[in-house]
């Protein structure tokens, strides 16, 4: 009985025992999970305190103490490097975030930022950092756009309808044109620049950039002629211009057309005309043209005659060829009178005789060779079987079908 009890009493010792210990080693486990999820929190919240500003602590809404004075004083004393390292460190922690992940090997959420809550100052940091020629790049889209609206675009249509009248007008018009095609160009590609930029593309082997660089080089050659150009180019805008006319010219027949109109003016007015039996009335039109101008007019008209005249025979006699028998047949009649010996003909002048008839060929070797050269290819054929290259040689089978009463063989090459 008493080793019963004692075994039993060891037994009870070591169930306790053994109960302490699993108790132990759970508690030890619940403070490990416990600490592992505070390490947790805590990581959260520093990284959620890093991406807050100063304005979701409503510190920009306080009204600091002191004077207006005072403000702008820290103002210009307070560093600006303070503000763009906090900006740098966060886009830096945000591509972090996205690229890597927090830790390295687990799976982080990408954090996006509200930009909408951002101040105009922190707006314009990132932009400096990530892109700093985009502010460039605006401004010179807006001093571009304002030029051809302002500037090229009405000095532009002010020039062309009165072009014709002067040469330094048209050469004006041409250098505008090619200035607002460069303006026009350059603003476009700034466009499409801006746009690929908003839209998140990589801009940094795009060709947009050269065209970019191209197009400025232009202008820049052309800023000393517009620096020399700028004063008339603000006469031409602010002066109005006559409208253009065109020229008449005046080659001394109008009056001539007008004395004959006047001549039968008056006569129909003299004979009259009878209408239903009455007679009409016309009223008279006054030329205004005076003797001396009619017979100036007369006078140059029987000399644009003459000249007209002259003209016409020159180009008769020029494309009429007297033929040598006749000339000497006129000689002939002349001495001999019209009665006499017709003239010698061409044939008796030349005095040729017989002789062999002789080919055309023979004026041009060069015609002479390439006929003998292409009449001897066509003797070669009949001789000499062309090679048949490639699939002209191979059998393409029966163009017409296949005949009956004919067949064909080839040899098999091994």
């Amino acid at each position: 009985m008493g080793r019963k009890a004692r075994h039993t009493s060891r037994t009870g010792d070591g169930g306790a025992e053994m109960r302490l210990h699993t108790a132990e080693y759970e508690l030890e486990s619940d403070e490990e999970v416990a600490k592992d999820e505070e390490e947790a929190a805590l990581e959260l919240q520093r990284k959620q305190a890093e991406m807050m500003d100063d304005e979701d602590f409503g510190i920009d809404d306080a009204e600091p103490s002191g004077s207006e004075e005072d403000e702008d004083e820290d103002a210009e004393e307070a560093p600006a490097v303070d503000d763009e390292e906090l900006v740098g460190e966060q886009l830096a922690d945000i591509a972090n975030l996205a690229d890597n992940g927090a830790g390295g090997a687990e799976d982080v959420e990408q954090v996006h930022k509200d930009f909408s809550k951002m101040s105009k100052k922190d707006k314009l940091q990132i932009v400096n950092q990530s892109a700093p020629e985009l502010l460039g790049l605006i401004s010179e889209l807006e001093a571009t756009t304002k030029e051809l609206e302002e500037v090229v675009t009405p000095a532009v249509l002010k020039l062309r309808p009165v072009r014709r009248k002067s040469r330094p007008l048209q050469i004006g018009l041409r250098y505008l044109m090619t200035r607002q095609n460069l303006l026009l160009n350059y603003s476009a590609n700034i466009s499409f620049y801006l746009l690929l930029r908003a839209e998140g593309k990589s801009v940094s082997d795009h060709p947009v950039l050269m065209h970019l660089l191209l197009l400025k080089k232009q202008l820049n050659k052309m800023q000393a002629l517009d620096e020399v150009l700028n004063d008339q180019l603000q006469d031409l805008l602010t002066k109005e211009l006559p409208p253009e006319r065109e020229a008449k010219v005046d080659d001394g027949l109008n009056k001539f057309f007008a004395k004959n109109s006047t001549k039968t003016e008056r006569k129909r007015d003299a004979e009259g005309e009878t209408v239903s039996g009455k007679k009409t009335k016309k009223h008279k039109k006054s030329a205004g043209v005076s003797a001396e101008e009619l017979t100036e007019a007369e006078r140059f008209y029987e000399e644009t005659a003459r000249d007209q005249a002259a003209l016409k025979q020159s180009k008769k006699d020029f494309y009429t060829h007297e033929k040598p028998g006749m000339a000497s047949g006129d000689e002939d009649s002349d001495l001999e009178g019209t009665s006499g010996k017709r003239g010698a003909s061409y044939q008796i002048i030349k005095n040729k005789g017989l002789k062999a008839h002789k080919s055309k060929l023979n004026r041009n070797p060069r015609v002479k060779k390439r006929l003998q050269y292409r009449k001897a290819v066509i003797r070669r054929k009949g001789q000499v079987r062309d090679v048949r290259v490639g699939e002209a040689g191979k059998y393409g089978g029966e163009t017409t079908g296949i005949k009956s009463n004919l067949t064909r063989s080839r040899k098999i090459r091994n």
